[in-house]
């Protein structure tokens, strides 16, 4: 009798991983929530995400930067935004709030990004999230990123594929009133280190054209 696997086996090698989240992000940009309406194929996607955190943590070059490059002193307020581990929990520098749509832990919160109330932060983190955003939503999506920081030296630490950025991406920052303090590529990944500049003139009219697209994503 053959035997139907009915569960996706738990991802326990980091080539799966990689082929697991490379599969997810690609499909970004859409709308994400049909798309991850499948809560087998999410946790899958949880899973690979978590293995891929352990072993190359984004995590571990925010707290690099921030401690080691920039010399910042803690402990430093912290919001991590669509947190797949609690890595920046367990830092004892920083004092960390998670929040994700889908809490993998109990000590990360289950919270809509776009419901979390008005608060302030000294260090924002958002990594492989943006990508996730509907097309629509991404401009306030990073607007509201850019509304959580304190003062003009909070930082932002934003992570995206690097595939799937377009050339455009430097300049709508800017226009948004986010500039680039640091900019670190790996051959799948980009990180930018943000901070908050004044907004752009053009930010009115760049937000009210539906048809502008910063990430190579489909809308």
């Amino acid at each position: 009798m053959k035997v139907v696997r009915l569960i996706a086996p738990p991802v326990s090698s980091r080539r799966v991983a990689r082929r697991v989240t490379s599969a997810f992000h690609a499909g970004s940009g859409g709308d994400e929530e049909r798309r991850s309406g499948d809560e087998e194929a999410r946790r899958t996607y949880q899973e690979a995400s978590q293995l891929s955190t352990r072993l190359y943590s984004t995590s571990r070059w925010v707290v690099r930067v921030l401690f080691r490059d920039m010399g910042r002193r803690g402990p430093l307020r912290c919001l991590e935004v669509g947190a797949v581990n609690t890595q920046l929990l367990d830092c004892r520098r920083l004092q960390t709030r998670a929040i994700d749509l889908r809490s993998t832990s109990a000590r990360i919160e289950q919270l809509d990004f776009f419901d979390l109330q008005p608060s302030t932060y000294d260090v924002v983190v958002c990594s492989l999230v943006l990508n996730c955003v509907e097309h629509a939503d991404r401009y306030r999506f990073l607007l509201k990123l850019r509304d959580h920081l304190e003062t003009d030296h909070s930082l932002l630490f934003l992570i995206l594929p690097k595939r799937l950025l377009s050339s455009r991406f430097p300049d709508a920052l800017r226009t948004l009133g986010l500039a680039v303090v640091l900019h670190h590529a790996t051959p799948k990944l980009a990180h930018f280190c943000l901070s908050r500049v004044p907004l752009g003139e053009a930010m009115v009219s760049v937000v009210a054209d539906a048809s502008a697209n910063f990430l190579a994503l489909p809308s």
